[in-house]
Parts: structure tokens; sequence; C-alpha cells
């Protein structure tokens, strides 16, 4: 899962060196607490929550204001126009994403990168269903408005 839980900490610290230390923690986290395991959940929700409360704690000891950064998912197989739109747009969505409070951020990072249920986002969040449902909601209200905004401009 390692490579899963690097992605999701670069994109919730928009730092690698910190996502590089972070992920250590997580895993030396997992393995200290992996006795206390107790299988509720599926070991995916469990990693990206106790990577999640480290980056949390991160957070707060930097006092750092983050922004989710989009892979550039260009393939060399795209034309030179194809690679510039989709560049473009990639941009635009970062953007979008950027203005999201960490929260709303999180939400969609775990929904559309790391595809968790809402079940296993609130877990991960520890918040109920109904809040990951609301904060979906309102970061893809906004997301649709700011790039409707942006495609009319």
């Amino acid at each position: 899962y390692s490579s899963h839980v690097f992605n999701y900490l670069v994109r919730i610290l928009s730092d690698i060196p910190a996502a590089e230390d972070v992920l250590q923690e997580t895993f030396v986290a997992v393995w200290r607490g992996a006795s206390h395991f107790q299988g509720r959940s599926k070991i995916k929700t469990w990693i990206f929550k106790i990577a999640h409360h480290q980056a949390v704690n991160w957070l707060r000891k930097k006092k750092n204001t983050t922004s989710l950064e989009m892979v550039d998912e260009t393939g060399w197989d795209d034309n030179p126009e194809t690679a510039a739109l989709k560049r473009s747009a990639s941009r635009e969505i970062e953007k979008a994403i950027s203005r999201l409070s960490r929260k709303h951020r999180a939400v969609i990072e775990l929904s559309f990168v790391q595809d968790l249920s809402y079940g296993e986002i609130a877990e991960v969040l520890a918040c109920p269903v109904g809040t990951v449902k609301s904060r979906m909601s309102y970061a893809l209200k906004y997301l649709s408005s700011y790039l409707d905004e942006v495609s009319t401009a």
C-alpha cells in the first residue's frame, strides 16, 4: 500500500520530502499497532486512517496551508494538441481543488483517487458517513461551479 499512501500524502501535504517522512512514520505506526488491528475494517482503510492522522499531525506541527496537486496524466501517445489540452484542464482542476478546505480535498482524494467507499472514508476521517456525503456534495458543487466559471471566461 505504500505507493497509494505516498500519493495520498503528497496530495494532502503538497511536499514530497514531508510525504516521505510521514509515510515512514505511518508504516512505523502500522508496525507498532499491528497487534491492535481487529479486522473490523479493511487493512487498506486502517492504513489510510493512520496515514491521515499522521498527515494531520504533521500539518498541525508545521501550520502549513496545503494544496492538492493533481498528477499530470498526459500520456506519451497523445498528440501535442491533446497533451496541451490535458495539461490545461489538469491545471484548472488543480487550481479548483486547491481552493477547497483540507477536509474537502481529503474527501475528493480518498474517493476519486484512492477509490474508498463513503463508509471507508468516514472511518479514515473519523467522522459520520453523513458528514462525508455533505463534504463531497459541497466539494463537487464548488468544483463544478468553478470549472463552469473558468470555461465561460
